[in-house]
């Protein structure tokens, strides 16, 4: 089976048992996140270094490896840190109400993906994939492939409670994820438009929403 970078991990034992970190452990990954964030949005994927991040934040490179595995997994950290977790829901909200549900979905979406780090990192991957594929299928792994999965366990949860009347969940999917960004999407990542102020953001959240329930609502 072909190796897939949706599977990469943070491989220290401190990260796998989250509870059991000390708290200075934990500011210190924190600082390393930090640092390497600005070094990759500077200098790009192949620009930056593990050695650059051990001259800012000190120690060895040892330690950073020991956090974050190899320098991959600490761009996947990055990556996740853009709002892009796969580990938690992307649902801010789950209730009774799913026009409440999925606005806030949106709402979320919307300020994570159009964000300026977030376009930071897709213009890195947009730059250098042809050169580095491997971090193409890491930004789509860990970005929109963990935001797809979780709309669509949420839309085919709401069709078996007669919420929802979806004939294929997977084209549902699709449509509410492409009306809700791709044209702001375009607009932020050539540099046209600025990121959205917080009510043109649930503006295009409650338009997306209604109209999507317009069309599958029971």
């Amino acid at each position: 089976m072909r190796k897939t970078w949706l599977n990469i991990k943070e491989t220290s034992s401190a990260q796998q048992n989250a509870q059991n970190v000390s708290p200075r452990a934990l500011q210190k990954r924190s600082q390393i996140l930090e640092v390497a964030q600005e070094q990759f949005l500077r200098h790009g994927f192949a620009g930056a270094s593990i050695d650059s991040i051990v001259e800012i934040v000190g120690g060895s490179k040892s330690t950073i490896y020991s956090y974050f595995g190899n320098k991959e997994s600490l761009f996947a950290a990055v990556i996740r840190s853009a709002g892009h977790a796969s580990d938690k829901s992307d649902f801010p909200v789950q209730s009774d109400n799913i026009r409440d549900d999925l606005i806030a979905f949106a709402e979320d979406r919307l300020a994570h993906v159009l964000s300026p780090l977030n376009i930071g990192l897709m213009q890195i991957v947009v730059a250098e994939a042809t050169r580095l594929p491997q971090i193409a299928e890491l930004y789509y792994c860990n970005a929109p492939v963990p935001t797809y999965r979780e709309l669509k366990a949420y839309l085919d949860a709401a069709v078996r409670d007669r919420k929802l009347d979806i004939d294929d969940i997977e084209i549902a999917t699709q449509q509410f994820i492409g009306t809700l960004l791709q044209f702001e999407l375009l607009g932020r990542l050539f540099g046209i438009e600025k990121p959205p102020k917080a009510k043109k953001i649930r503006d295009k959240a409650i338009r997306v929403v209604d109209g999507f329930l317009l069309n599958y609502a029971p």
